[in-house]
């Protein structure tokens, strides 16, 4: 799969004058693009400058040597194109399912398959993205697929700098329903996916990656480690899919009515109804008046968090006890609501909320019975795996909390939800 001769040097070179490229192995240099005696040898890692008019005879059918000039050098040499490292960008490219256009839709095994190929090839071609990735990225897909890879191959990629974070979290979600179905890899589990088809959910969903569907039964994947809990899971996800079978007590819980606000509020709201439910009586200072005020003039289409507070004086109590030394006249919206989340995740972590919480999140695990399928890469080399594990949600939870990803008073991008301690 990978690109080489005179291909690689359409895609990477043609019209690339000066670009900067490291030998990639030992490869002998020549005086001319025709010379068969060579001049001597170029050592891995030394970086020379292409030339592109004096490499125009390969786009005739003439032989694959591309024109360099060395460091400090006015003169011109030729060796294979095939010897070098493929020149391109290897970071900050999305890797994700939805970077290759694969989400929200269901797909066979085959149009999957197809579909990805394509969207890899379509969008190196269109971009200056690193030849040498493309190599690799094509080279797991063949892994995925088949359960083998070229040694060879894999060797001759040059893999300094990938960004292996991306390409095992997100990459292993894109291939790994294909490595699932073509390599039956659940089958310890007792799920057998030959038949099966495969859903690639919108970003949205947190609890899994992808799903497959065999036989009447879905199964969740997700492409994280096991460890309890995949990515922070929102309480609109928990409530939607445990309320028909939590028990009386649970559904009667502060616990859950926290989660039912989160659920029916908005990011700016949410907080604030949250805390109001959770605040101890000794405290009590976030008032149905507070909540009138949020509502009247912070969670609206133009409310700020940098608004300051309106009705001040429903709000004295507050401030004068969780934002100390602060000048009533001063505090935003975004302060209150930033501190009532901080209050928040601490009283999630006390005995008595955390124990129902850590409920009702084991009803929700154990309800979408998610199983893990990680890729790993070894290093050095890049050498690929799939490991699989089939999580119980009871007795993997150790200590959960209700946490925001708003790292600041200003950021309202996301809800409140489940994480594990940190």
């Amino acid at each position: 799969m990978a690109r080489s001769g005179k291909e690689a040097w359409e895609k990477y070179y043609s019209g690339n004058d000066g670009v900067q490229v490291a030998v990639k192995k030992s490869c002998q240099y020549y005086e001319t693009e025709a010379s068969k005696s060579s001049l001597g040898t170029l050592s891995p890692g030394t970086v020379v400058t292409y030339r592109d008019a004096l490499s125009r005879h390969i786009a005739d059918g003439g032989n694959n040597k591309i024109a360099f000039q060395r460091s400090g050098s006015d003169d011109v040499f030729y060796a294979s194109v095939d010897f070098f490292v493929k020149p391109g960008q290897i970071s900050r490219i999305d890797l994700s399912p939805e970077g290759f256009g694969l989400e929200d839709r269901t797909y066979t095994v085959t149009a999957y398959y197809n579909k990805l190929i394509e969207s890899i090839t379509d969008r190196w071609d269109t971009s200056s993205y690193s030849g040498e990735l493309y190599d690799y990225l094509m080279e797991l897909v063949s892994f995925a697929n088949t359960g083998s890879i070229n040694s060879a191959d894999l060797a001759g990629i040059k893999t300094q700098g990938f960004p292996w974070g991306a390409i095992q979290s997100y990459f292993g979600e894109v291939i790994g329903p294909l490595a699932c179905i073509r390599r039956n890899l659940l089958s310890g589990l007792g799920i057998n996916l030959s038949n099966a088809t495969i859903f690639m959910p919108p970003s949205s969903v947190a609890l899994y990656d992808y799903k497959l569907i065999s036989g009447g039964q879905e199964y969740l994947i997700s492409a994280k480690a096991g460890k309890g809990t995949a990515n922070q899971v929102k309480p609109q996800f928990v409530i939607d899919a445990v309320d028909s079978i939590l028990p009386t007590t649970l559904k009667n819980s502060k616990a859950y009515q926290v989660l039912q606000a989160i659920k029916d509020n908005s990011v700016k709201g949410g907080a604030f109804a949250a805390w109001k439910i959770i605040q101890p009586t000794t405290d009590n200072t976030l008032t149905d008046a507070c909540i009138s005020d949020v509502i009247l003039n912070y969670d609206t289409r133009r409310g700020k968090s940098t608004d300051k507070l309106v009705n001040t004086t429903v709000w004295e109590p507050f401030v004068e006890k969780h934002l100390l030394n602060q000048n009533i006249n001063n505090v935003t919206y975004g302060q209150v609501r930033y501190k009532c989340e901080t209050l928040i995740q601490s009283a999630s972590r006390a005995n008595s909320l955390q124990v129902d919480l850590k409920s009702i999140f084991e009803y929700y695990l154990n309800e979408s019975r998610v199983i893990y399928v990680k890729l790993a890469i070894a290093q050095p080399g890049g050498q690929p795996t799939f490991t699989v594990m089939n999580v119980d949600g009871v007795k993997k939870i150790n200590s959960l909390e209700l946490r925001s990803s708003n790292d600041s008073q200003t950021r309202t991008s996301d809800k409140i939800g489940y994480d594990k301690v940190r």
